[in-house]
């Protein structure tokens, strides 16, 4: 293959590196309109798949200056690492053709360790915590509402009582802060996979395509994780090792998470198997959220699909 890079891809990666720039300056300057970062990646992973590592590292390089021209650095430089090697990654994925799941871990790697080595360079040039200053802000913006409602006249028994929950929730969410870390690059990279994979598909080039929601599964030695956690929190309690309770807390919330996704995952399966409706389930996915004893009861589900394989007996109907 020649490895020089034509004009056309060139030309190409110019207009994909100014859409991608202009996609990280809508999100920096039109509030309701930040989430469009999380798609920032894909004209980068488009153009991997087409012309290879070469254009879409000059691309990357491109929007970075481009973005840093328009926004601060402090926002523009965490984009470029974390969102560009995560586009880069993952369009030489595409463009060497490797499996769907080695892909997803390499950009998924990617993703978690440009987050980490950020976090840890903030933390070295400010002297902040990042968990730190978010609680502080949320302590911040919880007494300022206390304020509000202290002034209108609401009772101070009710009040006290919404600042605790309110004080319990941000102390949870400090505790919870290395399991977000864990698992939020993993969202943007599933997201980034199946938008730019739909849209790859779309240009004619014959991919492979992350398996439909419903056909997402643990392999059945999850359980045996499970397991382990609880094995792990009965010898830290025993042992009184310290800090363990924050590690264990971790560690459960990342496997409530898991099963919480093999759950749905499993109800979708059903839906499509009986011939329920998008909508349908759709709705059934919200109520989930909204519903405690249903996210518990999905939380179940998934378990037992993972040990016994459930969804391997609901497909009489399905074809």
């Amino acid at each position: 293959m020649n490895r020089k890079i034509s004009t056309g891809a060139l030309t190409e990666g110019a207009i994909l590196s100014a859409l991608t720039a202009l996609l990280g300056i809508i999100s920096y300057y039109i509030p309701f309109l930040t989430l469009l970062i999380f798609i920032w990646p894909i004209p980068i992973i488009i153009l991997g798949k087409k012309h290879g590592l070469g254009v879409s590292v000059l691309a990357t390089i491109s929007a970075g200056i481009l973005l840093s021209l328009f926004t601060p650095l402090l926002y523009s430089v965490p984009i470029i690492l974390m969102y560009g090697t995560l586009g880069i990654i993952l369009g030489y994925g595409y463009y060497k053709n490797v499996s769907i799941l080695k892909t997803i871990l390499g950009g998924y790697f990617v993703s978690l360790l440009s987050t980490i080595i950020l976090l840890q360079f903030y933390s070295m040039f400010t002297g902040i915590n990042i968990m730190t200053e978010i609680t502080q802000t949320m302590r911040l913006a919880m007494e300022e509402v206390g304020n509000v409602y202290n002034a209108m006249g609401m009772d101070m028994t009710t009040l006290e009582g919404a600042t605790k929950q309110m004080e319990d929730m941000i102390n949870q969410m400090a505790q919870l802060f290395p399991a977000t870390l864990i698992l939020i690059p993993a969202i943007v990279t599933m997201i980034n996979m199946i938008a730019s994979g739909k849209i790859i598909k779309r240009l004619g080039y014959d991919i492979s395509e992350v398996p439909p929601f419903r056909e997402w599964r643990l392999p059945n030695y999850a359980s045996i994780g499970l397991f382990l956690i609880i094995t792990i929190a009965i010898l830290g309690q025993y042992l009184s090792i310290p800090s363990f309770d924050i590690v264990y807390r971790n560690l459960l919330y990342l496997t409530f998470i898991l099963f919480t996704v093999q759950g749905l995952s499993f109800v979708a399966k059903y839906f499509h198997t009986k011939g329920f409706s998008k909508g349908f389930t759709i709705a059934s996915v919200v109520m989930v959220f909204l519903i405690p004893i249903v996210h518990t009861v999905v939380q179940l589900l998934g378990l037992v699909d993972v040990v016994f394989n459930l969804r391997d007996k609901i497909k009489i109907n399905e074809g």
